[in-house]
């Protein structure tokens, strides 16, 4: 910060080490609030607390666990990267991604596989919630939700048939360029018989994504 770094570098950096830490620790914490606002101004402190409400930062719990390790290793987060020298084709996801999978596309993946249900555990970490449903329309028109039931039986004849399944993928918030990459990948494997339809309210990168929680006053100072 003091090297006159991008007040939007540090910011990320200080997201991501919140949330793979599981929070930051209150000494710490209030150490790096106070540098940061008298490196960049004390008009980013609606910006800190924006982050916060949202809870891209947040204080260390006392007695709380990280939730990150569980997750990287449920969800195959972090991938050894392949040897460029093997013949082999790359397979997974997070070859385009030099060894790391996004948390949205593994997601992805498992709702595609054997749906969110072996997942369950490890999804009540992440926010808000999640269901397996299945919207059949009844000879009345009217829509019924039931129980989803993956069968590979039923994938396998649209296979055959040759006729790919559209998915629907709805981001609320905003979706990267690299995540489209992504589900374009998923979609070219072999084997694959599905095609994505997104979503979304808008295309965003990490840059972006924190400028929406800057404050105009501390963003017209920024330009001055």
């Amino acid at each position: 910060m003091w090297r006159g770094a991008d007040p939007l570098l540090v910011l990320r950096l200080l997201c991501l080490l919140s949330w793979t830490a599981g929070g930051l620790p209150k000494k710490h914490g209030d150490s790096l609030r106070s540098e940061f606002l008298a490196a960049y101004g004390h008009q980013h402190l609606l910006t800190l607390t924006n982050l916060e409400r949202a809870g891209l930062l947040r204080p260390h719990q006392a007695g709380g666990r990280t939730q990150y390790p569980s997750l990287r290793k449920a969800l195959r987060l972090i991938v050894p990267e392949q040897d460029p020298q093997l013949p082999c084709s790359p397979a997974d996801v997070s070859y385009l991604y030099k060894g790391y999978a996004p948390l949205s596309i593994r997601l992805v993946e498992a709702a595609l596989g054997s749906s969110w249900g072996p997942l369950s555990e490890v999804l009540a970490q992440l926010p808000g919630g999640q269901f397996d449903v299945l919207q059949v329309l009844e000879p009345s028109g009217q829509v019924v939700d039931k129980t989803f039931k993956p069968s590979n039986n039923a994938a396998a004849g649209a296979a055959a048939a040759g006729e790919p399944e559209t998915v629907l993928l709805v981001m609320l918030g905003g979706i990267t360029f690299s995540e489209i990459s992504a589900l374009r990948f998923l979609s070219s494997r072999p084997g694959s018989n599905v095609r994505f339809l997104v979503l979304t309210t808008k295309i965003v990168n990490g840059r972006t994504l924190l400028e929406s929680f800057i404050d105009p006053p501390a963003k017209s100072t920024r330009k001055a």
